[in-house]
């Protein structure tokens, strides 16, 4: 929601993949109109934009909008991995846009682009990924421009 303006173009940052929830802030940017950020992401720090194109900004979302997040998965290696987490994924209700896991050594390295509607569906997907047997830690990534999947992390 953007007080006392009307007609903005706004559009959410792909480099940290804010969520309804997520405290954010709008960045005016240079002929793409106003950028949503989440208030951690390194590229809409004050340092980096300038304090006079930074906004004040309050969720207020419409219908049943998706957001794509990228979460990191590491585990140990196993048979099956790859398909349980997908299916503890797919068992909270959210559509998994991107998925791929490769094996280092007996660990299992894993990269998800998942849709959520919102902070608390985020928090649901992780738990339940957190339950699979043999995955050791979940963390939501910030995905920037140019990045390939797998050979990201």
């Amino acid at each position: 929601r953007i007080e006392g303006i009307d007609n903005l173009m706004v559009n959410f940052a792909r480099c940290c993949q804010p969520v309804p929830g997520d405290q954010v802030v709008g960045v005016v940017t240079r002929g793409r109109g106003l950028s949503v950020h989440r208030l951690d992401c390194p590229n809409a720090f004050e340092e980096r934009v300038g304090k006079e194109r930074r906004m004040e900004l309050t969720w207020d979302v419409e219908g049943e909008k998706a957001f794509v997040v990228k979460l990191v998965i590491h585990g140990s290696d196993r048979q099956m991995l790859l398909g349980d987490i997908a299916n503890a994924i797919s068992a909270t209700g959210t559509n998994i846009k991107n998925a791929g896991m490769k094996s280092l050594e007996n660990a299992a390295l894993g990269i998800f682009l998942v849709e959520v509607k919102n902070l608390h569906h985020l928090q649901k997907v992780i738990k339940a990924v957190k339950k699979v047997p043999g995955v050791l830690s979940v963390d939501r990534q910030q995905y920037f421009e140019g990045e390939r999947d797998m050979e990201s992390v």
